[in-house]
């Protein structure tokens, strides 16, 4: 220990060093213990195993997409035959001049498919009025139904249907009009025995002398028990079998990120038909899906009726009152001050006319 008494003798013969102590202060009594109380141990919480395509849904859900609605209400008609369809509405055609724009797309020297299906694009607004001022905001429920069109056309769906009938007239008439297996009693109890079974067909028709015996295959039947509700309890069963059999099925899903919003995309012809049967159809369609809308409901339930033709990408958009004799209401109006039009066409290249040339010359 030599070397410690040498450093205190440098020290003492050279103050201006100063004296190096750590001094550990220790914390008041209790602190620890105090310490120790309040800490709290972190709750390990056991996270429930997501399926990786359940995980994968909920972050596409979460997801931000823009609204796929079309909105045209603050856009200006076009005033050129070229123009940014983002930036402006849709002009209204024809349905002769879409399906003439169609019928050039899949022309044999281009895509070579004259028989192309046509697909009409109704945007439906299924808001419904609130019961009171503070109660929630009520939205329409969706629906599925099957249209029978008055000119049909050839779909390749392969539907099965089984049609039900205490007499043998109108059973043969089902299978003439195209039902897959029609029968009475007798079928009704190879049902019941196991010999025949329901999941073999898609829809069944009955006619109401049958109902009472049929009550009893309810339970296999299920949601697809004939109602007259969705026309499959028709006393014309030839009719309702040749509805369900080369009818045209739709449906309607609310959005899940805007509940006001739905769209129907049913196809209605083939571009091969006459400009007059792909209206008719257009027409019933448009009538079929106005009986859905309740009478309490004030906003335009039909926005917009737009025809496409799949692969092609391209909508047009047609004249909504034409088809559905819905009016708008006040306030969807959409009209354009004749100010503001004259004041754009005024300001285009080109514009001017002769009175304001010749003010223009006077002034300079």
């Amino acid at each position: 220990m030599r070397w410690m008494g040498r450093l205190l003798d440098t020290m003492s013969v050279h103050p201006n060093l100063g004296w190096r102590e750590s001094v550990r202060h220790a914390a008041r009594k209790g602190t620890r213990e105090k310490r120790r109380r309040l800490h709290k141990k972190k709750e390990v919480v056991k996270r429930q195993w997501v399926p990786p395509s359940q995980l994968k849904a909920m972050k596409e859900a979460q997801a931000y997409r823009p609204s796929l609605r079309l909105k045209e209400a603050e856009r200006w008609p076009p005033l050129d035959d070229v123009y940014m369809k983002s930036h402006h509405r849709l002009p209204t055609v024809s349905l002769e001049e879409a399906l003439a724009a169609f019928q050039e797309i899949f022309h044999p020297t281009m895509f070579n498919e004259p028989n192309n299906y046509v697909h009409a694009f109704l945007e439906l607004d299924l808001t419904l009025p609130k019961k009171s001022a503070g109660s929630m905001q009520r939205y329409l429920e969706g629906w599925s139904e099957i249209i029978s069109f008055p000119n049909p056309f050839n779909l390749e769906h392969g539907r099965r249907v089984l049609a039900f009938s205490s007499s043998v007239e109108v059973q043969t008439e089902a299978m003439n009009a195209g039902a897959a297996l029609a029968g009475g009693a007798a079928l009704i109890k190879d049902v019941q025995t196991g010999l025949l079974s329901l999941q073999d067909f898609d829809y069944f028709v009955a006619s109401p002398d049958i109902v009472t015996e049929i009550v009893s295959l309810r339970g296999l039947m299920k949601k697809r028990f004939p109602t007259l509700r969705n026309g499959s309890l028709s006393s014309n069963v030839p009719e309702a079998v040749k509805k369900f059999v080369h009818g045209v099925e739709y449906s309607v899903v609310p959005n899940a990120k805007e509940p006001d919003y739905a769209a129907v995309d049913i196809q209605i012809g083939m571009l091969s038909m006459a400009v007059e049967a792909l209206e008719e159809n257009l027409k019933v369609l448009a009538l079929n899906v106005m009986e859905h809308k309740p009478p309490q409901m004030k906003v335009l339930f039909i926005q917009n009726i737009l025809l496409k033709s799949p692969p092609c990408r391209e909508f047009l958009k047609l004249d909504r009152e034409l088809y559905t004799k819905e009016p708008l209401p006040v306030k969807d109006i959409e009209t354009e001050p004749q100010a503001k039009v004259e004041e754009r066409t005024e300001s285009l290249p080109g514009s001017d006319d002769e009175d304001s040339k010749e003010k223009r010359s006077v002034e300079q």
